[in-house]
């Protein structure tokens, strides 16, 4: 495998669940990135759960708590000037279909709405088991495009 270099950035494509959230969808998006995890050497780090409650600013208003049930993955940063060697490059996209693969199962199963951000940026969706063209086209697509 190629080098990086010290200090290289790293992105994180966060993924959570929008629906309705209840005791037996947090254990299975939390055992999901578990297996996750566990299931392959992982070029920066395996996926992490992330699982947190957001109390309102305004308790007095109708505000509610913001609750964000999902996980992360680390990737290097492709993003101008920066460059990822070609393998590397391979390995994280192969990451990222294989999550996204695991993500939209999940979603089917359990009827769910996933949202992706990379670095804070929306960059998709999966309803239902089916990924938006956001996601489809306009990350994985245009990423496999980039390294053919």
């Amino acid at each position: 495998m190629s080098a990086i270099l010290p200090g290289h950035p790293k992105q994180k494509l966060l993924f959570a669940i929008v629906s309705d959230l209840d005791e037996a969808v947090r254990t299975g998006m939390k055992t999901l990135v578990h297996e996750l995890a566990a299931s392959r050497q992982w070029v920066i780090a395996p996926p992490c759960f992330v699982e947190s409650k957001e109390e309102p600013q305004d308790i007095s208003g109708n505000d509610v708590a913001l609750e964000t049930v999902g996980g992360y993955l680390e990737i290097y940063s492709a993003w101008s000037p920066w460059k990822v060697p070609r393998d590397i490059d391979l390995q994280h996209l192969d990451e990222v279909e294989g999550l996204v693969g695991a993500l939209r199962d999940l979603s089917r199963r359990w009827k769910l709405e996933i949202e992706f951000e990379l670095d804070g940026k929306f960059v998709g969706a999966i309803v239902e088991g089916e990924m938006d063209r956001l996601l489809s086209v306009g990350l994985l697509d245009e990423w496999r495009r980039h390294l053919k």
